[in-house]
């Protein structure tokens, strides 16, 4: 097994064991600051093995001084508490941070010092303050509490550097290259010694918290977000030199290149379809309506077939009278809603299906484009549908604005059943996309990043400078597999990027090549475009 796998199964046992304990849980919530780390210039740099030297060399002396910070606030902890198990686990991160200070010290030239970063500093004193029960908006703390305050702010050091080296192992296949002069420090970060030191640590902290109470528990989130955020700040004090991948908007030029972001326009990348929403707030009018008059709610299935014959039959010379929501039971509103969604569900399984029982194909947009008009057809029914059904007749304007959603046609102030048919399908998304790149003058160059999580998405995440899937479906990386486009996870991609990135270079962003980039959540996108 790799290094990197073993990391991984630790990482996913533990997630599977204590997910409901208060270190799993502070991890958690503080994600977002984690990706902001992993994505650091300096991180990036670093696991491609191209970092500057003399950058890594600054990055030491800070750590130094920090390591050095972190004992004096050990020895302090361990006078505090009278839990046995935290003092062994204290004593054991005060002796090897005795013995990496004494390691780094002979890695560097004695004759050589750097100026300790602000960043540093603040890390430093935070730590101090903590120790001393000083803490921003409360009144002082004394006593054995302060033992756990200090694990409270320590803990996220710990865990966060047993994540990075984790992290980049799994990124470059679990073993690292002779010739990247950093492999000590990932493997040392990315070890299982490392992450069961840290486990330790963790549940101690989660034995100390148990006796706390939810504000005493707060006050320790609270310590965890604001290490967190420090050790972000750490990892960015050392200044790059050189050019780096990330983050994204220091390699443009605002007087030259236009930077646009765009994303998924029906769905935004939530996991709820506007109609979805619609089909909630009809069967909530429904309700309404049943409220003000009596109605048999004991309806046949063969009344309600014949129901839906009537409402879906050609209506031409039809008039209709009075809301249609109005004369039909809630019960019959979300028996008309799942015959809708069901037989889209079916008929769109039954297009991806044809396209997977096809041959496989070498990428070719051309191609892909063709496909994608099948679902265009797909959709374009399926609207039809639900206009005929007249389920969407009657909605309130209040309704449809609370909502967010602006996509029914009005008469007055409720809805008249027809949809507005402006973005139905991949081939529509892809039409709005080219017509807003025209919408901007020639006088710099656009630069193109498209965000989509679905089938829909795939024309404008390939004609995007860079496309990136965020929690993509398995329908959208089957399609896409079968249609010859490659899905490659964002910071593994970054890497190579980096190691091909030579002084004074840009790295190349090709649209239309077929690869496209797969993040987990938003924060990663945040980090990867904008940083800290």
């Amino acid at each position: 097994m790799s290094s990197s796998s073993a990391a991984q199964d630790y990482t996913t046992t533990w997630a599977a064991t204590h997910e409901d304990s208060l270190a799993f849980n502070l991890w958690t919530k503080c994600s977002r600051e984690s990706f902001f780390a992993l994505y650091t210039p300096f991180v990036v740099c670093l696991a491609s093995g191209n970092l500057d030297k003399k950058t890594f060399e600054y990055y030491l002396y800070q750590d130094i001084d920090f390591l050095e910070a972190c004992i004096k606030v050990i020895e302090q902890a361990i006078t505090t508490t009278e839990d046995e198990d935290a003092k062994k686990v204290l004593s054991k991160f005060k002796s090897g941070d005795e013995s990496e200070i004494k390691r780094l010290k002979d890695m560097l030239d004695p004759n050589t010092k750097h100026p300790i970063h602000p960043a540093t500093k603040n890390y430093e004193q935070f730590l101090l303050d903590t120790v001393s029960g000083k803490i921003e908006g409360h009144a002082p703390f004394k006593g054995a509490i302060l033992a756990i305050l200090i694990f409270g702010a320590m803990m996220p050091c710990w865990r966060l550097y047993a994540a990075l080296g984790q992290k980049i192992l799994d990124a470059i296949g679990g073993k690292v290259d002779d010739s990247n002069p950093y492999k000590a420090w990932i493997e040392s970060n990315g070890s299982k010694k490392l992450e069961e030191s840290t486990r330790k640590v963790e549940q101690v902290l989660n034995k100390l918290c148990a006796t706390l109470n939810s504000e005493q528990k707060d006050v320790i989130e609270k310590l965890y977000r604001k290490s967190m955020v420090l050790e972000v700040e750490f990892f960015l004090a050392p200044t790059l030199g050189q050019s780096c991948v990330v983050p994204l908007t220091r390699q443009h030029d605002p007087a030259k290149h236009r930077l646009l972001i765009l994303s998924d326009f029906e769905r935004t990348c939530t996991p709820v379809e506007s109609s979805a929403v619609f089909a909630d707030m009809a069967i909530k009018a429904a309700q309404k309506s049943e409220k003000a008059r009596p109605w048999n709610r004991c309806m046949s299935a063969a009344e309600l077939r014949a129901k839906w014959a009537m409402l879906t039959a050609p209506k031409s010379g039809h008039v209709k009278h009075g809301s249609q929501i109005s004369k039909i039971s809630s019960a019959e509103m979300k028996a008309k809603w799942g015959f809708l969604f069901a037989l889209h569900e079916q008929e769109y399984e039954q297009c991806i299906e044809s396209i997977m029982t096809s041959e496989k194909e070498e990428y070719n947009y051309e191609a892909v484009q063709k496909t994608m008009e099948r679902f265009s057809v797909l959709e374009r029914r399926a609207n039809n549908r639900v206009i005929e059904s007249g389920v969407l007749e009657g909605l309130r304007l209040e309704d449809i604005k609370q909502a967010g959603r602006r996509q029914l046609e009005f008469k007055e102030s409720t809805t008249t059943g027809n949809i507005i048919r402006g973005i139905e399908s991949p081939i529509d998304k892809l039409r709005v996309f080219n017509n807003i790149l025209k919408t901007y003058s020639d006088d710099k160059d656009n630069f193109t990043i498209y965000i989509g999580d679905s089938v829909e998405d795939l024309l404008c995440l390939l004609q995007a400078d860079i496309g990136i899937v965020i929690g993509p479906s398995s329908s959208l990386q089957r399609v896409g597999d079968r249609l010859g486009v490659l899905f490659a996870p964002l910071f593994p991609s970054l890497i190579k990027k980096q190691k091909e990135t030579t002084e004074g270079s840009s790295p190349s962003w090709k649209k239309l090549s077929g690869m496209l980039y797969t993040v987990s959540s938003w924060a990663e996108i945040d980090a990867f475009i904008l940083g800290w």
